[in-house]
């Protein structure tokens, strides 16, 4: 009879740690997924993939310049393309001067 006792009262002790650990589990979750401490996270996050990012692209343009300076370039007179062509006319243009 005494075995029955002493599997009980572990049985109860058990109960109580697990309801106790399950209280400060949730205490837990409570206070870590508050709006400023995910807000905080999430600016930590960013802030690193951001530093990991700028140091691979100042890498890659080390290791690439001409072809950045290329494409740059192509770029440039794509956008500045009408001012470009607006400039020829108006050099080609007989009645300019």
């Amino acid at each position: 009879m005494a075995h029955n006792f002493d599997n009980l009262r572990g049985k109860k002790v058990r109960k109580k740690l697990a309801w106790v650990h399950l209280k400060e589990s949730a205490a837990h979750a409570k206070q870590r997924f508050t709006f400023a401490n995910l807000a905080h996270e999430a600016a930590d996050k960013i802030h690193k993939v951001g530093t990991i990012v700028a140091d691979e692209t100042i890498d890659f343009t080390k290791k690439n310049k001409w072809s950045i300076i290329g494409i740059g370039a192509v770029a440039g007179l794509f956008i500045a393309r009408k001012p470009i062509t607006k400039f020829v006319e108006d050099l080609r243009d007989p009645d300019q001067f």
